[in-house]
């Protein structure tokens, strides 16, 4: 996977080795069912996205030798948000052959 807007990628300092490696080896449907098995499931939310309400539902991760939780946000529809602050949400797409999207 990787960040849909290249300029999230400043993100990716805020996980350990460990979930990187998971993120860039893992497809988006695959990491959702990681995140299904191995996260806690927090609740279902309602989120403004891209100036829409999404239901989503949030998952708190613990990262693997650390005391780091990051959350994520998966959205009905199959997205993916590493859900950084109340207003910030970077969303990850697959890697496979989709030109890379350009700053926001």
């Amino acid at each position: 996977m990787r960040y849909k807007y290249k300029d999230d990628n400043r993100y990716r300092v805020h996980f350990m080795r460990a979930t990187e490696k998971l993120m860039n080896e893992l497809s988006i449907k695959e990491f959702i069912s990681y995140l299904e098995e191995n996260a806690k499931f927090e609740d279902c939310v309602v989120e403004c996205i891209n100036g829409k309400c999404v239901n989503c539902k949030a998952y708190d991760l613990k990262e693997k030798d650390s005391n780091l939780h990051k959350e994520f946000l998966v959205t009905e529809d199959g997205r993916i948000f590493y859900w950084r602050s109340l207003y910030i949400k970077a969303e990850l797409v697959d890697n496979n052959g989709n030109a890379e999207e350009k700053v926001r």
